[in-house]
């Protein structure tokens, strides 16, 4: 047709190089390159992409139901602008895919973006040891008040999502398959060292983790946190995620952070005697809160911290192990297998590969864990699957 955006009859050829503020733009399934969101500002006016499904797609004057069918798919994308929401509809129906070397595949460096059912894929290949295909990280977030909304981060060579900003929102997300492929490491590639973490903070305040899975990560953890001379992290708030590193003992890096409230989560590791332990706590950690947890336990020795009952408040966490001469159990604190349906207990690495996790899946069948938690101060009295 007209190709004027008017309706589905007269549908645009693509994104035009030039986005109208207060405007949604609807895309069918198909492939539509790499992408920078730089528009200009127009208040606080903001612009949505969204994946059109056959319930919901702007409107019916041309609709064929085979352009909801299947994704959006981009490559890298940039935000070097502000107020965008990227929405892929239920599931997951816009894919953004990394190029070989490219630091992220999603670059948000704009404020207030939100990024709900989209696929993050890096896109990572392998060929004897060599990446030949994929970009490092999934996504560099620098801008402030950012979201990301029931997402999949995977087949990342580095980080799954690096936040270096404040106010970030990772809710009821899903990042795995990170490979640990970069200078420093067995696969070599043009990212910027061997190590994957699955979400990377540094220099940051009001971060809030809620119902994610960080799962399926090859070194080093789920949460790595340090200040890289950009500044503490303070005021995190995490809980009901599942953070499980399978090659790794430490799954958890809480450092140089002031105020923070951990409550039902699971944090499990490699279990490889008394190594390592689920959870490093290093120096500098202040008003920390961990309640309400199932953890493989806690090293204080990795980093050279001590455990300070004045700054630490742990309480009603459940411990795979309690390791001499590191946090041990406080009063209403419980150790014991936790029986895991979704998590395998073994301690060989190969049986830990490959796992396709899900929300829905992953329960606990530990009885001596039902109804032994606290709820005060507002910790959630739900757990990951939305059960009491």
């Amino acid at each position: 047709g007209a190709q004027d955006g008017s309706d589905w009859a007269n549908a645009l050829s693509g994104l035009p190089s030039v986005l109208e503020r207060d405007t949604v733009y609807w895309l069918g399934a198909g492939n539509y390159g790499s992408y920078t969101f730089d528009d200009r500002a127009s208040g606080q006016m903001g612009i949505t992409v969204r994946k059109a499904t056959a319930q919901a797609h702007g409107g019916d004057t041309g609709w064929n139901a085979t352009y909801g069918n299947g994704q959006a798919v981009f490559g890298p994308l940039n935000f070097t602008a502000n107020r965008y929401t990227l929405d892929g509809g239920e599931p997951n129906g816009i894919r953004t895919v990394g190029q070989m070397g490219t630091k992220a595949t999603v670059r948000a460096a704009g404020s207030y973006l939100v990024f709900r059912h989209v696929e993050i894929d890096g896109g990572l290949r392998k060929s004897n040891g060599t990446q030949t295909a994929g970009g490092c990280n999934g996504s560099n977030v620098k801008g402030d008040y950012v979201v990301f909304d029931r997402c999949e981060v995977h087949n990342i060579a580095d980080d799954g999502l690096g936040i270096y900003a404040d106010h970030v929102k990772v809710l009821y997300s899903k990042i795995h398959d990170l490979h640990g492929c970069g200078t420093d490491s067995r696969c070599s590639g043009p990212c910027y060292n061997g190590h994957s973490d699955g979400l990377e903070l540094s220099g940051v305040s009001d971060i809030e983790l809620v119902g994610n899975m960080v799962y399926d990560v090859n070194s080093t953890a789920a949460i790595f946190m340090e200040d890289f001379g950009r500044g503490g992290i303070s005021n995190l708030v995490a809980y009901n995620n599942v953070f499980y590193t399978p090659t790794t003992g430490i799954t958890v890096y809480l450092k140089d952070l002031n105020g923070a409230r951990i409550h039902n989560n699971i944090i499990w590791g490699k279990t490889q005697g008394n190594r390592y332990g689920g959870l490093a706590i290093g120096k500098s950690v202040t008003d920390l809160e961990m309640y309400n947890n199932i953890m493989l336990n806690i090293n204080y020795s990795h980093l050279g911290a001590r455990y300070d009952p004045s700054q630490h408040k742990l309480d009603y966490n459940l411990f795979g192990m309690i390791n001499s001469g590191e946090y041990q159990a406080n009063t209403n604190d419980l150790v014991g297998n936790p029986q895991f349906a979704g998590i395998p207990m073994s301690s060989n690495a190969a049986d830990h590969k490959g796992s396709d996790l899900t929300l829905e899946a992953f329960t606990t069948a530990a009885a001596q864990v039902i109804d032994t938690g606290t709820t005060p101060g507002g910790i959630p009295a739900y757990d990951i699957v939305g059960k009491d």
